[in-house]
C-alpha cells in the first residue's frame, strides 16, 4: 500500500529531523472575485508556525513598484504573476529561495530541514532538487492520490481559511456596492481569513490527524481518505443503510461530498475529491454573485427612493407665456419663472390626445390679438 511505503520513508529516513524544521507546503486556489483568480502557496511547520504565503496572480506582470509596495503594506507576503495563474519551475525555485530558505533557517546551521509536498512537476525539477540538497533540505514526496489524507494543510487549515474568506468576500461586496474584488481588497479579505483559519491549533491538528507529527502510521491508515475498501455487505446490513443514506441525502457542502467517498476505493475517493473542489469553487462564485445582486438591488432601491419624478412641461402653456412676454417686453427668464410658479391652465389643449376643455362660448372673448414686428398676428390670453 502506498501509505505504508510513504511512512517507511518518513520514519526511517526523515524521522530524526526536528518538528520545527519540518514543513508541509501546498497550493490552494482562491476565487478572488470576478475575473481575478489567485493561487496561494501555503506553508506550515510541524510545531505550529505559519510561514509567509506566496500569492500568484494571473497576468503578465504585477504593475508598478508602488502597487507592490501597497500590497506589502497590507500584508508582507510574496507576490508574483504567471501567465496562467499557476506555478511553474521558475516560480517554485524562486519561492524556495526567497521565502522558504530565509524563513526556516535553523538556529543550528548543521540541522537538516524537511519539506513534505506533492509530486507536482515544479517540485521535481533538477534545479529544485539541487537547490534543496545544497541547502541541507530533504524532500519527502506524498504518494499519488493520497495527498488529501496526508497533507496537513488539506486537513482543516485550508478548508477553514476558505470558509472564512467567503464570509469576508460577502462583507466586502456589501460595503463596496459589489465592485469586482481587486487585488488590494483580495489581500485584505484573505489576510483576515488567515487569522481565522490558520491558527496554531488548526495547524497542529492537521499534522496530528494525518500522522505526520507525531509520526503515526496508524493515524494515517484510519483517515477517511486513506481507508481501504470495506467488504461487500448483504442487503439489509449496515452497509446497505449507509448506501441509502449516501443516495437519499443531498450533500449541502463540500465536506459532505468528501464524506460520501469514505470507505470507498482510492479511485472513487479521488473522484469525490475532484467534485468537492469544484463544489467549493462554485460556492465561492455563488457567494460573490449573491452579494453582488443584493448590493445592486439595494442601490437601485436607494436611487429610486431619492430620485424626484421629472416634471413634464406643458409646451402649449410655455409657448403662450413666452409670446406674451415678448409682446409686453419681459425677459425670457422672467417668463420661465412664471411658468414654473403658475398652475396649469385648464382651457389650454393638453399634449397627448387629451380632450379640449371649453370654458367660454366665444374665442374673441377669450383671446386678445397683438401684432409682432413682422406684422404677424398673435393671439394671447386676456387678463381679467
Amino acid at each position: 500500500m502506498a501509505v505504508n511505503w510513504y511512512f517507511d520513508i518518513r520514519e526511517s529516513e526523515y524521522g530524526w529531523i526536528k518538528p520545527e524544521n519540518t514543513v508541509n507546503v501546498d497550493k490552494g486556489g482562491i476565487m478572488a472575485g470576478f475575473g481575478l483568480d489567485s493561487l496561494v502557496i501555503g506553508t506550515v511547520t510541524a510545531d505550529g508556525r505559519l510561514l509567509k504565503p506566496g500569492i500568484i496572480f494571473k497576468g503578465k506582470e504585477l504593475q508598478q513598484q508602488w502597487f507592490i509596495d501597497k500590497l506589502r503594506g497590507i500584508a508582507d507576503w510574496y507576490y508574483i504573476t504567471s501567465d496562467n495563474g499557476w506555478t511553474d519551475n521558475h516560480i517554485a525555485v524562486e519561492w524556495l529561495k526567497e521565502v522558504y530558505l530565509p524563513q526556516t533557517q535553523p538556529a543550528d546551521e548543521s540541522d537538516a530541514r524537511l519539506i513534505i509536498l506533492d509530486g507536482h512537476g515544479s517540485h521535481v525539477s533538477d534545479e529544485w532538487m539541487a537547490t534543496c540538497f545544497l541547502n541541507n533540505v530533504y524532500c519527502c514526496y506524498l504518494p499519488a492520490h493520497c495527498s488529501h489524507g496526508l497533507q496537513p494543510l488539506d486537513n482543516g487549515v485550508f478548508n477553514v481559511s476558505k470558509a472564512a474568506y467567503r464570509k469576508e468576500l460577502q462583507k466586502l461586496a456589501s460595503l463596496t456596492d459589489s465592485a469586482p474584488v481587486d487585488k488590494v481588497n483580495f489581500i485584505k479579505a484573505y489576510a483576515k481569513a488567515r487569522e481565522v483559519g490558520m491558527t496554531k491549533k488548526n495547524i497542529l491538528s492537521g499534522w496530528r490527524v494525518t500522522g505526520n507529527w507525531p509520526i503515526s502510521r496508524q493515524k494515517a491508515l484510519i483517515h477517511p481518505e486513506i481507508q481501504p475498501d470495506k467488504k461487500e455487505t448483504t442487503p439489509g446490513s449496515d452497509g446497505h443503510r449507509d448506501a441509502q443514506v449516501d443516495s437519499d441525502n443531498t450533500p449541502k457542502t463540500s465536506r459532505h461530498i468528501r464524506d460520501l467517498g469514505k470507505n470507498k476505493s482510492p479511485s472513487t475517493r479521488r473522484r469525490y475529491s475532484v467534485i468537492s473542489k469544484g463544489f467549493e469553487a462554485q460556492e465561492s462564485k455563488i457567494a460573490s454573485l449573491s452579494t453582488r445582486i443584493a448590493s445592486l438591488e439595494e442601490e437601485v432601491g436607494r436611487l429610486s427612493r431619492g430620485k424626484k419624478r421629472k416634471a413634464i412641461p406643458n409646451p402649449n402653456k410655455r409657448f403662450m407665456t413666452l409670446a406674451e412676454a415678448l409682446v409686453t417686453g419681459e425677459t425670457i427668464s422672467e417668463a420661465n419663472e412664471a411658468i414654473e410658479e403658475a398652475d396649469a391652465i385648464e382651457d389650454v389643449i393638453e399634449v397627448g390626445g387629451m380632450e379640449e376643455v371649453e370654458s367660454s362660448n366665444s374665442e374673441e372673448e377669450e383671446l386678445g390679438v397683438v401684432r409682432t414686428h413682422a406684422g404677424r398676428e398673435v393671439k394671447i390670453p386676456r387678463k381679467y
